[in-house]
């Protein structure tokens, strides 16, 4: 949804308006089973409790958006600084 919506014309479009509705209710669904279900969980609510955790995964999650951001970001940049003269 986030590589194709540019070209798609983002929510002019079916095909983002389903993705965003899948991806949707996958979270919410994620949500509710993490909440809900006692036996079996995907990850354990209690291993947040542990500060350690908490803090490496704030700070992987922090690094992965500015590479993304880096990465996503950059091209256009650079495409628009080889256009214009210096």
């Amino acid at each position: 949804m986030l590589d194709r919506g540019q070209l798609k014309d983002w929510f002019s479009s079916t095909e983002i308006w389903i993705e965003a509705t899948v991806s949707a209710v996958a979270f919410y669904l994620f949500v509710i089973h993490m909440l809900t279900t006692t036996q079996q969980r995907f990850v354990s609510p209690a291993l947040f409790k542990d500060r350690n955790f908490l803090t490496g995964n704030v700070f992987i999650f922090i690094v992965g958006a500015v590479l993304f951001a880096t990465l996503a970001l950059l091209p256009p940049l650079l495409q628009i600084c080889s256009i214009i003269p210096s």
